[in-house]
């Protein structure tokens, strides 16, 4: 998120298919300057509005890219875990920030419409009137949980409620 809130871009998580050639470019040519994924459906009440960190993207030094990130590090300094294993350092603080923005969605960007297909899983449309799917959020055979050995894992995190930088209320 740092990288994306100091040059502008995309991320994408690692298991994440890109249905769409030149998906990148397309969403860049619709000239916003920020874009999210959004689950379809109720809201989840454990989390601001169902707003996914698994594929965003910003102009450089966008402010609710910046304010996700100060308040990640906030969550980080002062220990604080949340209700649920995304709450401290991802979709809850991402949504917490859109949200405080109090932007109209079609005036904030455009963002993907996400919803579960019987056959393919989560995926996510281009804009929430296309009917042409872009991501698979979850690739097929790599399975859906958080099981590895190294990395950011939002469930250990949680569960043992101990970040993984010692010093972080330092920084």
């Amino acid at each position: 998120m740092a990288l994306v809130y100091c040059d502008g871009g995309f991320y994408s998580d690692w298991k994440q298919v890109c249905l769409k050639e030149d998906l990148l470019n397309t969403i860049r040519d619709l000239g916003v300057k920020f874009y999210a994924a959004k689950s379809a459906g109720a809201p989840d009440p454990k989390c601001a509005n169902n707003w996914q960190n698994a594929f965003f993207g910003a102009v450089p030094h966008n402010e609710i890219v910046a304010s996700t990130l100060q308040g990640i590090m906030n969550n980080v300094k002062s220990q604080f875990h949340g209700h649920v294993p995304w709450a401290p350092t991802a979709t809850c603080e991402l949504g917490k920030w859109i949200q405080s923005f109090n932007t109209d969605e079609t005036q904030m960007g455009v963002y993907l419409l996400g919803e579960v297909d019987k056959t393919a899983g989560l995926v996510f449309r281009l804009l929430p009137t296309s009917d042409e799917y872009t991501i698979l959020h979850k690739c097929k055979g790599c399975g859906t949980n958080q099981s590895w050995k190294n990395g950011n894992n939002y469930y250990f995190v949680w569960n043992s409620k101990h970040y993984y930088c010692e010093d972080a209320s330092k920084i």
